[in-house]
């Protein structure tokens, strides 16, 4: 980033306290560069049984993956929401 703001100073400060609290929880670190990568991934309501939609994402610093989330939704059929955009 060419231009940090605080609110990144405090995101990485809770980053780094967050790894120094889980040292003794068997997540390994690696002495890579300190990179932080992010990968998405989402699928709507591809199983015609349940409707369901799944969503997660994964966090890694450098190879050692410090966070993920995974989600099961139920996807209501309807109109689609109107969404608007102020700039």
């Amino acid at each position: 980033m060419h231009h940090p703001l605080n609110c990144h100073f405090d995101a990485l400060k809770h980053l780094i306290r967050y790894i120094q609290g889980t040292s003794t929880s068997g997540l390994p670190l690696y002495k890579d560069s300190l990179t932080l990568h992010s990968h998405v991934d989402s699928d709507l309501a591809s199983n015609s049984n349940d409707r369901k939609s799944m969503s997660g994402y994964c966090n890694f610093l450098s190879k050692s993956l410090i966070s993920w989330q995974v989600k099961s939704n139920l996807l209501l059929l309807g109109p689609p929401p109107k969404l608007s955009i102020e700039l």
